[in-house]
């Protein structure tokens, strides 16, 4: 099995209007962004999604102590 070491990154579409910029095809892309690329570059599904899992978690506990 070859894995390709090409970096997945996506841009979301330009839009003006804040309403446009919760659509899927613009938040999307910008959340994929956003994940780390140790994350991104998992191995396996299973790592990706236990990654992934933490990587989330952990931001939300960020977000709950700055409230």
């Amino acid at each position: 099995m070859v894995i390709s070491t090409i970096k997945l990154t996506f841009r979301a579409l330009a839009l003006r209007q804040s309403e446009c910029r919760r659509a899927f095809s613009v938040a999307a892309p910008l959340l994929w962004n956003s994940v780390p690329q140790h994350v991104r570059d998992a191995d396996s599904l299973g790592i990706f999604k236990t990654e992934e899992n933490s990587y989330f978690e952990a931001c939300f506990f960020k977000l709950i102590i700055l409230l």
